[in-house]
């Protein structure tokens, strides 16, 4: 017969056994909103490209991949608007209790753009701070990613100028799963 060996006053076979179950258990999502927002999307909406501009529509093919244990959401694709289109890229993180951060790269800016901010498993609420590509302002913008319903997201965002002020509606696109 072997010796039995206990850790803690527990034999050493049931915190084997506890072990195997654990690694054997499905991994929980990293994070239910990233989750959601995985996968290859079409979004179409409307908006505008500074105060006082009219509204365009804008057209997004977009595919966000999981990363990192779903910890992180990577996003690529193409937006058009009025005669203009271009590239999209993003890494959006999920942190502790809550909160969220990341890069976003778009036409609209001159460099890459850090966000950073909180969100739940319905939500998403960032603010990214870059210079407008077109004007050289300052820009402050915050962004909504809203799961709406399965298979459909909405992304809102609200743009300030940070040098004169001016807030506006930069856009509103309503994207659905392909």
């Amino acid at each position: 017969m072997s010796p039995k060996v206990r850790i803690a006053g527990i034999p050493a076979r049931w915190i084997l056994s506890a072990c195997v179950l654990l690694a054997a258990a499905p991994a929980a999502r990293a994070n239910e909103v990233l989750d959601a927002m995985a996968g290859e999307w079409i979004g179409k909406g409307d908006g505008r490209i500074g105060p006082g501009e009219p509204a365009e529509k804008i057209y997004c093919k977009i595919s966000n991949t999981l990363s990192d244990g779903g910890k992180a959401l990577l996003q690529a694709g193409r937006c058009a608007v009025g005669n203009t289109t271009g590239a999209l890229e993003g890494r959006i993180e999920a942190g502790e209790n809550g909160q969220f951060g990341g890069k976003l790269v778009s036409p609209v800016m001159k460099a890459p753009a850090t966000v950073s901010g909180s969100g739940d498993k319905k939500q998403l609420r960032l603010n990214a701070r870059y210079v407008d590509s077109r004007t050289g302002r300052q820009i402050s913008s915050d962004l909504e990613f809203e799961i709406v319903a399965d298979g459909e997201f909405r992304m809102t965002t609200t743009a300030t100028d940070l040098q004169t002020g001016d807030v506006y509606r930069s856009g509103e696109v309503v994207f659905r799963r392909q």
